[in-house]
């Protein structure tokens, strides 16, 4: 969805619905640039990961940001499917490409703050 100049996406279950559903829930908080912090359209985009406690499972996900939303959006809506753990988004080696994406994905951010919980 679109709000204004920024864009909305959500994956998987919501809070209520977590909860709704017996899900004992965790939610992670992380921020960062859309692109490498001195380009050119550089913004923040803010993101929300929900990860079952027992298992440390993805179960839902939303971002706000740019275009890059979606993408975001497209890989948590596969790895929520395939039950994979939050902490494999520290893990995977994502695409660095300066006038395209940041040195430090947002994802990555979140899967590293998953470990700490």
């Amino acid at each position: 969805m679109k709000i204004f100049n920024k864009y909305f996406a959500s994956v998987g279950l919501s809070c209520s619905e977590a909860i709704k559903n017996g899900i004992n829930i965790d939610d992670i908080y992380a921020d960062a640039h859309n692109l490498v912090e001195i380009m050119p359209g550089s913004e923040t985009v803010r993101g929300k990961i929900l990860v079952e406690k027992n298992s440390n499972r993805l179960v839902g996900a939303t971002f706000l940001g740019g275009k890059e939303v979606s993408g975001y959006a497209d890989l948590l809506s596969a790895l929520i499917k395939l039950k994979t753990p939050a902490s494999m988004l520290s893990k995977i080696d994502y695409n660095y490409t300066p006038p395209l994406s940041p040195f430090i994905n947002l994802l990555n951010i979140a899967g590293k703050k998953s470990n700490k919980k």
